[in-house]
């Protein structure tokens, strides 16, 4: 399981950064920050995901774990979808390129949501 999440984080980490180190990406300052605050969230996942084997059934630690992936995971998809959807003009344009970009990054973090929840169930069925 930790390889079928560490796949989808790679995926987001590279295409954030990738949108953040483009010189001709001309990201406006609010566009940086929320990209900046996705590529932060994915970083700390994959610090998250190379603990699920420390993770004990039943604990605190697995609710813990829980509810810190699951507020991660809302910045992930909560940034790439407004960004991704089109806007009105005073909230910046984004490329073609960057668009496909929040897509990408929308798309594994939604992919990330379910094998997360399948996780934390597998650990805590009786959590909702």
């Amino acid at each position: 399981m930790n390889d079928d999440l560490r796949t989808p984080l790679n995926e987001i980490i590279a295409t954030a950064e990738g949108l953040l180190t483009d010189k001709n990406s001309l990201l406006n300052d609010q566009q940086q920050q929320d990209v900046q605050a996705i590529f932060k969230s994915a970083k700390r996942l994959l610090d998250l995901v190379g603990n699920v084997p420390n993770l004990d059934q039943n604990s605190e630690q697995i609710k813990s774990f829980s509810h810190e992936t699951r507020v991660l995971l809302n910045n992930i998809i909560g940034f790439s979808s407004f960004w991704r959807n089109e806007l009105p003009p005073i909230f910046g344009t984004l490329t073609a390129a960057q668009m496909d970009s929040m897509r990408k990054i929308h798309n594994n973090g939604i992919a990330l949501f379910y094998l997360v929840n399948a996780l934390i169930a597998r650990y805590n069925p009786g959590d909702d």
